[in-house]
């Protein structure tokens, strides 16, 4: 196989990704926090876990992992910066598109 062809096999592969990209659910790990003073915590487990923050009704997250009794999650404190904890999986609503 010539260079050229590679190199061209190449760049169609990424513009295909591009374009899958461009379909892809943005919604599809968005939730939001369900009830007030729901604590965000370090770890899922009530042991060694710190307090993080306390989030309220409608505050936008997006789920990052799971296990079976907690969601990790990401979101923006108030100051915009970019956290992660875990909360328990009856304080988030599914966004629906």
């Amino acid at each position: 196989m010539s260079i050229y062809l590679i190199l061209y096999l190449t760049q169609v592969y990424l513009f295909i990704l591009g374009l899958m990209s461009l379909f892809e659910d943005k919604n599809l790990n968005s939730y939001v926090i369900n009830r007030n003073n729901v604590l965000v915590k370090s770890e899922p487990s009530k042991e060694n876990s710190e307090l993080i923050i306390k989030l309220n009704r409608n505050h936008y997250v997006e789920k990052i992992d799971r296990n079976k009794n907690s969601i990790k999650i990401e979101f923006e404190n108030e100051n915009g910066e970019l956290l992660q904890g875990w909360v328990k999986n009856d304080t988030l609503r599914k966004i629906e598109n």
